[in-house]
């Protein structure tokens, strides 16, 4: 290699390196101004790629400038890994029913909507939450209204957030969908417990309006009973300040490590979804005790499932509920 084209790779190699790092940096100042949580959600992959541009500062004989990116790298994956990584969770509980709730962006582009009512089916989930449902959806889900006859559907052209609950829903208690459709929210009967169900699709982050719809949705957040569990895209990485700041204003606690969920409109292959960004979050507040939470196979969306398995505490001196499967049909209400 002559000099000149020498020269040129050693500069590309460190402004790449500088650009990286200051993006990486950036992504940790999210409460100064949305634009730097933007960030944020590539974290992981910007230190992965930081950590490439250390090897070849060091091949290039750059050592001390190849230590401080692959220290910078090392560094922003030490305090997010938590977010990914397995935690222990409760055992199933004895005696007690274990709950089903199944998250999905279901995708208006889903050219295998069959894939999704099979997997319903076979996972028999006692809650669905379903973002991107457009009218080529609601015919596909009009086949299982027998198996789910409870539904919140906030009806938003291609964009609605719906909830579908097997269990009945509190009759003295209306469904409420935010203005924008981004929300859904409902009262289930989880036999004689009654829990807040809400579905969420934030925007996607700045320059778009994922900031703003945090601000809008916090009297919701904090109107929400002492018993609830949340699930959507949020369009968010789990380690990012939206996330943070909607499970502070709810009270939530989030499920941390069911990994990546995003995989893109051509679903990456199984070797390869560790590249995929964990924007579908789940959060629980009160007595629901979590006890598993995974990802499920692709179903012709460019988000994962996610299904998540719980039971919900018994109070003091409560009796043990038996269980059972209502499945009256009321009427499915909208509150504009």
């Amino acid at each position: 290699m002559d000099e000149t084209k020498s020269g040129g790779l050693r500069l590309l190699v460190l402004v790449l390196t500088l650009i990286v790092s200051v993006a990486l940096v950036f992504g940790f100042f999210g409460r100064v101004h949305p634009a730097f949580d933007a960030f944020a959600h590539f974290r992981v992959h910007l230190a992965a790629l930081l950590f490439l541009c250390g090897i070849a500062l060091l091949v290039l004989g750059y050592r001390l400038h190849a230590l401080a990116a692959v220290l910078l790298s090392a560094g922003c994956v030490a305090v997010t890994v938590p977010h990914i990584l397995d935690s222990e969770m409760d055992p199933l509980p004895s005696g007690q029913p274990v709950y089903k709730l199944l998250q999905l962006n279901a995708y208006f582009g889903n050219h295998d909507p069959k894939a999704v009512l099979s997997l319903i089916a076979r996972e028999h989930p006692d809650i669905v939450t379903l973002e991107e449902v457009n009218d080529k959806w609601r015919v596909q889900l009009d086949l299982i209204r027998k198996a789910y006859p409870y539904k919140v559907d906030c009806q938003e052209g291609n964009a609605s957030t719906v909830i579908l609950s097997r269990r009945s829903m509190d009759k003295g208690h209306n469904a409420y969908c935010s203005e924008n459709g981004g929300v859904a929210l409902a009262q289930v009967d989880l036999n004689g417990r009654l829990i807040d169900v809400m579905a969420i699709h934030l925007p996607w982050p700045w320059p778009f309006e994922q900031a703003e719809a945090v601000e809008s949705h916090a009297p919701l957040l904090q109107m929400l009973g002492s018993t609830a569990i949340a699930a959507g895209d949020f369009n968010a990485a789990p380690w990012s300040v939206t996330v943070r700041e909607m499970a502070a204003l709810g009270g939530f606690t989030r499920i941390e490590h069911f990994g990546p969920t995003w995989i893109g409109d051509h679903a990456l292959p199984e070797s390869f979804k560790f590249l995929g960004l964990p924007i579908d979050q789940v959060m629980t507040k009160g007595r629901i005790v979590v006890h598993s939470a995974r990802t499920l196979e692709a179903v012709g969306s460019d988000h994962l499932p996610v299904l998540v398995e719980f039971s919900i505490a018994p109070e003091e001196g409560e009796s043990e509920p038996q269980q059972t499967v209502l499945a009256t049909t009321v009427s499915r209400s909208r509150t504009p």
